[in-house]
């Protein structure tokens, strides 16, 4: 009775837990405290009673044993785990308890092993029923289902892909009755159809890998023959590329539904690959990686990243080389045990279950290599309880433990390790109901704050840090401190902001954002040594962050340190280029010398660029000319974004054209400039020979074609205009503009027919040239060609029916 109670416990944890995702929420915390508390005393009870404990001798336990100790040392002697995490820390550790808890009591024979993975299956496939439910009721949105349990199809496709195989191998165990048959091939669709719906591309192709395998191997397994292995693994390939071939149609089904590229996933493996580098023996803490990555987040990667998407790379950095080996360890032994367990079975449905345990545990592998599924809760209690009832049925041999997995105690030893162990768990049970309660009242503080009840929301908070001591605790209070300071001017109030902003930096040293909080305090209280100070750290933690490197650059100059202060605009602009701008007019306006501001820019991509421009709007022409001119025989190549500027700050156009042709520069943009400001000051022939050159240089050079058509027609020689048009229609022939100038200038010379000409292929070329039309039709009327005229007027309407120009035509 007392294992059934505890089985259906367990499974009203994973319906509980399931309600949310990610770190637990209150009642995920509540749920976990009281399930394990629950559980050790029912187990103790079971053996105090009985007299005696069943532990398995299973090669996986003294591996998850060593692991535990390994993260309480970690934790709570090195001292590297964060506050903020210390809670989901014991929740991790209390999953490991919970599982070793079934593992050494919970089953005394193998139909109570099927019965858990029953429940396990049950419960799940309820709850997917209601995804399946939501989700096609989300159809005509184009979005996934995204609230509470439901939040992420990527968690969807991990839970769905690791029950799928034990659900297979119950729906082909004979030895059931149909009912109960029936029932696990509906839950086989049912999950099948959840994880299609996953659209979850590296869950369909871990779960494809992890099948395939298990096939590929199968003869080797003695699960079958060689040719009925080699059929299931084509039908599986078969399958899997079926299934692969419907994720574009369902992505473009779900176009609302956000999807990790794989750049960015690379690039956070790259980022957290770094941090492992930097701590590669304990890590950087359990529970740090979100803080801590801000320092090797890429540039790339724009928005918060919580979780690796690699559940081996974040264990190695929360937990070191050591760690991470610790759980490599767990899982080839693991998978040695699930396979010298279906090797040496003659049982049908041992064989079925551990089949189904392997195929279930390469899935999580290979799916957790690229997301981290494995995290929520939900899905971790149901991998622990489906593993713990297949590690129980590699250990029975028949229904029973054999008679040396009996461990039988003194009632003098069973007694003095039971209030031992009562007092353990009441508390622990105590200590963690307390940070419960505590983070109840942080939550509410919180929405007072988001309410701006600021009275409120302190009053709350100072409750909460009875019983509670966290990093964002304390960092939420002190905002809330200085906004009380803002709006009374209580001097005090800031004080103690900058205090409990201190407490939060002490408690999680990774966060970059509490030095930098600590140093806009200070800035705003004129303590400009502290602002530095703290920033400065605020940068070391998070050295690609632009926006602090100028902030500390603008505190710099404000205190006088105008080296260390162009130091940081250098790294600042490095970093984020647009900050240029930001950086020339700081330094400007602070009055720094010229010639040190001059240097800078031109370390600076676009630097001298943005000087100009900037002397250009403070009326300093004669240094804006000077740096425009350098640039434009620096950077010839782009001397047509210079050279506008250059001339529009010289009114006098002969004075502009001696600035140009003291550069000394032949690039064909520069000549063309000059050949404009010559025309500009009537030295039409000295324009017209250097837009020889232009041409010479450039057969395609549409600007100098058309400013040497001009000049040629301003200064009477119509012929040599048209000869220049038809050039550049040779060397330029999918341009319509030079077949118009052609017909204008027949049009001048009353030369009807070239004008027609050349008026239709411009329209040939360009069938939306309006006005080629009604210059057309008013030829055709010229010369008296109504009917002609007409025709041409019907077409041209087809297309413009509302010109007013073609219908005054009409009349």
């Amino acid at each position: 009775m007392i294992k059934r109670i505890i089985i259906f416990f367990g499974i009203f944890f994973v319906a509980g837990t399931s309600l949310h995702y990610g770190s637990p929420f209150l009642m995920d915390k509540l749920l976990i405290v009281c399930g394990v508390s629950l559980l050790s005393m029912l187990v103790l009870i079971q053996w105090i009673s009985e007299g005696f404990l069943n532990y398995p001798k299973s090669d996986i336990l003294f591996p998850v044993i060593t692991l535990l100790a390994y993260l309480l040392i970690q934790a709570l002697i090195i001292r590297q785990s964060n506050q903020r995490y210390v809670f989901e820390s014991f929740f991790a550790e209390s999953m490991i308890i919970f599982f070793l808890i079934y593992v050494y009591a919970s089953y005394g024979s193998l139909n109570l092993s099927k019965l858990l993975i029953e429940t396990v299956l049950y419960t799940n496939v309820f709850l997917l029923l209601i995804y399946v439910i939501v989700y096609f009721s989300h159809f005509k949105t184009h979005s996934m289902v995204f609230s509470g349990w439901l939040v992420n199809h990527d968690h969807i496709a991990m839970l769905t892909g690791m029950l799928l195989p034990y659900a297979l191998a119950l729906s082909m165990y004979k030895r059931d009755v149909l009912k109960k048959r029936l029932f696990m091939i509906s839950a086989v669709l049912v999950i099948g159809i959840g994880f299609l719906l996953s659209v979850s591309r590296g869950g369909y192709i871990s779960f494809i890998l992890a099948i395939s395998i298990t096939f590929l191997i199968a003869p080797w397994l003695r699960l079958y023959n060689k040719k009925t292995a080699v059929v299931m693994l084509g039908a599986v390939i078969a399958a899997g590329m079926f299934v692969l071939s419907l994720y574009p149609f369902e992505q473009k089904m779900f176009s609302k539904l956000f999807i990790l590229s794989a750049s960015q996933r690379l690039g956070i493996w790259y980022g957290s690959v770094k941090m492992f580098m930097l701590h590669p023996f304990i890590g950087w803490g359990a529970g740090t990686y979100e803080d801590a990555f801000h320092r090797f987040r890429p540039a790339g990667i724009l928005y918060l990243v919580n979780h690796a998407h690699n559940v081996f790379i974040e264990i190695a950095d929360d937990t070191g080389g050591i760690g991470i080996a610790i759980v490599l360890w767990i899982i080839v032994l693991w998978i040695y045990s699930l396979i010298k367990g279906i090797r040496s079975t003659k049982s049908n449905f041992k064989k079925l279950i551990i089949w189904a345990g392997l195929t279930s545990t390469l899935f999580l592998i290979f799916h957790n290599f690229v997301d981290f599924g494995i995290i929520v809760p939900s899905n971790l209690i149901s991998a622990l309880l489906l593993m713990s009832a297949t590690l129980s049925v590699l250990q029975f041999h028949n229904n029973n433990f054999p008679p040396d997995y009996v461990k039988k105690l003194s009632a003098r030893v069973r007694i003095s390790i039971g209030i031992i162990s009562i007092v353990l768990f009441l508390t622990l049970s105590i200590l963690c109901v307390r940070a419960i309660y505590g983070d109840y009242l942080y939550k509410k503080g919180r929405a007072f704050f988001e309410q701006d009840k600021m009275a409120d929301a302190k009053q709350t908070l100072i409750k909460s840090l009875r019983f509670l001591n966290t990093d964002k605790l304390h960092n939420l209070y002190g905002e809330a401190l200085f906004q009380s300071f803002i709006r009374d001017g209580n001097q005090h109030e800031l004080d103690d902001a900058i205090v409990q902003m201190k407490i939060s930096q002490t408690l999680c040293t990774w966060n970059p954002y509490y030095p930098e909080d600590i140093g806009a305090l200070y800035e705003y209280e004129g303590n400009m040594d502290n602002a530095v100070i703290y920033t400065q750290k605020s940068l070391s933690l998070d050295p690609t962050n632009a926006s602090l490197a100028l902030r500390l650059a603008s505190l710099e100059l404000e205190h006088g340190n105008t080296s260390k202060a162009i130091s940081y605009y250098r790294r600042a602009c490095n970093i984020y280029p647009p900050y240029v701008r930001n950086t020339i007019a700081e330094l400007l306006s602070h009055g720094v010398n010229e010639q040190r501001v001059w240097k800078l820019a031109g370390e600076l991509k676009d630097g001298e660029w943005v000087l100009a421009n900037t002397f250009i709007k403070q009326g300093k022409n004669k240094q804006a000319i000077k740096i425009l001119k350098r640039l434009i025989v620096s950077d010839n190549m782009h001397a047509d974004r210079y050279l506008p500027a250059l001339v529009g700050i010289i009114p006098d156009s002969k004075k502009a054209l001696k600035q140009i042709e003291s550069l000394g520069v032949t690039n064909t943009t520069i000549l063309f400039y000059e050949a404009s400001l010559k025309a500009r000051v009537n030295d039409a022939t000295g324009a017209i020979g250097l837009l020889h050159k232009i041409i010479d240089k450039d057969k395609k050079n549409k600007q100098a074609y058309e400013l040497l058509t001009n000049l040629y027609v301003s200064t009477g020689r119509s012929g040599m205009a048209i000869q220049t048009l038809k050039n550049a229609i040779y060397y330029l022939p999918s341009d319509y503009s030079f077949y118009v100038m052609l017909g204008n200038l027949y049009g001048q010379d009353k030369d009807w027919y070239n004008a027609l000409l050349s008026y239709k292929m411009a329209i040939m070329m360009n069938p939306r040239y309006e006005d080629g039309y009604v210059k057309i039709i008013r030829i055709y009327k010229e010369q008296g060609l109504r009917k002609n005229a007409q025709d041409f007027l019907n077409k041209a309407l087809e297309l413009f029916p509302n010109d007013t120009r073609l219908i005054q035509e009409m009349r």
